[in-house]
């Protein structure tokens, strides 16, 4: 009997695991099921491609209850019509109090890929994305961050929104398509082209400084910090 009982006894144990094995795949799957995506194929929404004032598309994607674009910003006037101040000079630059934009080291090869880099005060002018679009704020990327966190990619939310080619672990997989863009610094020169993508927020921290956030070469995880005003970022518009 007690022979029996020792095989008995592992069994019903190796049966519970597997039970409870099977139990927790099927979870997994229908919580993949519910939280497919957006980025995926899913993309069917109505205004899955936009265009701003000059002709410029760019796609859609759906990440939770946020639309964001799938391109950096390359508008080179407001949603009015208004050209955007375009500066090419460093000193220039770096004096700069009011809206501002410049390519990667004055290239216009890099519009359409990286789009523009545009001092905060353009963003803050509530005239740079294309009408019904705006700069997103500091908590439209807090909640960007907890959306990807609360579906895995907890240290590695930046992995997760870097295009795959431009980035050595960049998985892109919601279809946010972030590229190196580069920067441009408070003292007119450009840096961190194939390193670092970042992007203003329409937050202020102070009245010389702006929150923004960036994801880099060597992190797997979306970073937030504060810069001066005249800083020249890249900008993606939030609906």
């Amino acid at each position: 009997m007690k022979c029996h009982n020792a095989i008995i006894q592992p069994l019903i144990i190796q049966l519970t695991i597997a039970l409870m094995v099977a139990v927790a795949v099927m979870s997994c799957e229908k919580e993949e099921e519910k939280h497919d995506p957006p980025g995926n194929g899913n993309n069917n929404q109505k205004d899955s491609t936009i265009t701003d004032i000059e002709g410029n598309h760019y796609p859609v994607i759906e990440m939770g209850e946020q639309k964001w674009l799938t391109k950096n910003l390359q508008a080179t006037s407001y949603n009015d019509g208004t050209p955007i101040n375009h500066v090419r000079d460093e000193q220039e630059w770096s004096n700069l109090a009011n809206g501002a934009y410049s390519w990667y080291h004055n290239d216009t090869a890099h519009a359409a890929t990286y789009g523009a880099l545009y001092n905060w005060y353009a963003t803050a002018s509530g005239k740079l994305c294309p009408k019904g679009w705006r700069v997103a704020n500091d908590d439209d990327w807090k909640k960007l961050k907890d959306f990807l966190t609360n579906r895995g990619h907890v240290c590695t939310e930046g992995n997760a929104l870097k295009n795959k080619d431009a980035w050595e672990f960049g998985a892109d997989d919601y279809g946010f398509n972030a590229l190196p863009a580069g920067r441009r610094d408070q003292n007119g020169q450009f840096h961190a082209e194939n390193d670092g993508a970042y992007w203003w927020t329409q937050t202020e921290f102070d009245k010389q400084q702006a929150w923004y956030w960036y994801v880099f070469h060597y992190s797997g995880q979306m970073i937030r910090h504060y810069n001066p005003k005249n800083i020249g970022l890249s900008v993606r518009c939030i609906k």
